[in-house]
């Protein structure tokens, strides 16, 4: 990633790599690393339209897109667990869902990672 890029990474976050699952399914996750980062996010309105015939309210949603300096070394998979900075947490969760990782060149040939993740799927079906 091009040094002047490299000045926005002022958050940081944590991802741990899925190392598999429990015998009962429950994901287990290897050591945790601190990645600089941009974190960009947003608030996304949920609606069902089923559940809007019977009078529930929308749900505002954070998501976010995290851009972090990558190496051959990096590995990130939607599998894998991210934590996130204090400000970015609702209802105090600190982990987020990994939606997509996307892998971008510089005109150097560098790497950087484009994350999208949020809490959304994670929500649904919730009590």
């Amino acid at each position: 990633m091009d040094w002047q890029l490299r000045q926005l990474l002022v958050q940081e976050v944590t991802i741990e790599p899925w190392t598999g699952n429990t015998f009962d399914g429950q994901p287990t996750f290897g050591t945790g690393v601190a990645y600089p980062a941009r974190i960009v996010g947003k608030m996304m309105q949920i609606r069902n339209t089923f559940v809007m015939q019977v009078g529930a309210m929308e749900e505002a949603i954070p998501t976010f897109t995290i851009y972090l300096h990558a190496d051959e070394e990096t590995r990130i998979s939607t599998r894998d667990r991210v934590t996130v900075p204090e400000q970015y947490r609702p209802d105090g969760q600190a982990t987020v869902l990994i939606y997509t990782v996307g892998w971008f060149p510089d005109q150097d040939g560098m790497y950087y990672a484009k994350i999208a993740c949020g809490w959304m799927y994670h929500r649904q079906g919730s009590a």
